[in-house]
């Protein structure tokens, strides 16, 4: 059972219901705020951090109810981000960020996805944008790349990546007729060369390091281009489903500097005058 001062000992059925999963972050978030200073010290979020956070139901909460995921609403998504924000602003951005594995899984075949995420709770990370450059060889790609800011690749269970396909050496076109065919590629973490390189004040903990593959050959189901129309309808199959719920990261973190000055407040005074804090219309 979770508690304020404790990691999970007993694994919790999954989430079926947005009530179930908002109510879950908002029980986390105290505990989160305990592990904060080791999350920043490890510049990462560690293990139980990370299944802790899987127990939530978060990564899971874009799958479709067809699917047994609790499809949550991109409102619904903004609050559970949020309340994990408002506990550790690192965890709130990798939950943010590694929840997208549902969206995607829209993009992909059917019976594709559901091999690839068999649990609905699997955690993808990285950089969407086209960074690397995707030869196309028979039955897939040969790719290669050098990606940067790739939140959660230290604890994922397959890492996103964007390129521009060639073929035989020269710009694909889009299948809708673009000058450029950008792809997104699901790679294995083993596949992936991690660079530590993140060592910054900002989201320190949520390990957005580098990362690089040469020439790695990857199957065409592991890949999707967000032009193509998903076989799912509604919000959640649009390509801006991946960023509605962005606002919850800065909206936990403003939240939670509130609810501290509060605090403060309530307990100093004001030397000149004896006066408390909370009393006197400037610190109002």
């Amino acid at each position: 059972m979770q508690t304020v001062n404790s990691a999970p000992t007993v694994r919790p059925a999954p989430a079926r219901t947005a009530a179930e999963v908002i109510a879950r972050a908002e029980r986390l978030a105290p505990w989160l705020r305990e592990r904060s200073e080791a999350i920043e010290a490890e510049r990462r979020l560690p293990a139980d951090v990370v299944e802790a956070l899987r127990d939530t139901g978060v990564f899971g909460m874009a799958f479709p109810a067809s699917w047994g995921g609790p499809e949550l609403t991109s409102s619904e998504q903004t609050r559970v981000i949020e309340a994990l924000s408002y506990g550790d602003t690192s965890a709130g951005w990798c939950a943010m960020i590694g929840m997208d594995t549902g969206i995607y899984a829209g993009h992909l075949a059917e019976a594709d996805a559901k091999t690839m995420f068999p649990e609905r709770n699997e955690i993808t990370a990285g950089l969407i944008f086209p960074a690397g450059r995707a030869e196309r060889v028979e039955g897939g790609y040969r790719l290669t790349g050098h990606w940067r800011f790739g939140s959660g690749v230290t604890h994922c269970d397959w890492v996103s990546a964007g390129a521009f396909v060639y073929r035989e050496g020269e710009p694909e076109p889009s299948p809708r007729g673009g000058e450029r065919h950008w792809r997104m590629f699901l790679l294995r973490p083993a596949d992936v060369t991690v660079i530590d390189t993140w060592h910054t004040t900002g989201l320190a903990g949520s390990g957005s390091c580098d990362y690089r593959v040469d020439g790695l050959f990857v199957p065409e189901a592991h890949t999707f281009a967000f032009d193509r129309t998903p076989d799912r309808t509604g919000p959640l199959a649009a390509p801006d489903a991946i960023v509605r719920n962005m606002p919850g990261v800065p909206l936990g973190m403003a939240r939670a500097a509130l609810d501290h000055f509060r605090a403060i407040a309530k307990q100093r005074t004001i030397a000149a005058t004896g006066a408390r804090w909370a009393d006197d219309y400037r610190i109002q």
